[in-house]
C-alpha cells in the first residue's frame, strides 16, 4: 500500500464534503483524510493502484488544487 500527502487549498468541512464525491467515486482510494488543523490543509490519501499524479486532477474537477508533498 502507498501513502500520498498532498497540500490543498482546502479550508473547510464544506470544502471536504465537495470533493467527497470524486474521492470515493475512486475505487482504488483506500481510505483517505483531510487534516483541516494543518496549516496546509494535508490530505492523505492510502492506495494500492493510483497514481499519485492523478489526485491533482480529482481535485480539481471538484474546485480545489493540491500540490504532492
Amino acid at each position: 500500500m502507498s501513502v500520498y500527502k498532498y497540500k490543498t487549498t482546502m479550508s473547510c468541512s464544506g470544502c471536504v464534503s465537495k470533493v467527497e464525491k470524486f474521492l470515493n467515486a475512486e475505487k482504488d482510494i483506500l481510505k483517505w483524510n483531510v487534516d483541516l488543523n494543518s496549516p496546509d490543509k494535508i490530505l492523505t490519501i492510502e492506495t494500492e493502484k493510483i497514481n499519485p499524479d492523478e489526485i491533482p486532477a480529482l481535485l480539481l474537477k471538484a474546485g480545489y488544487k493540491a500540490e504532492k508533498l
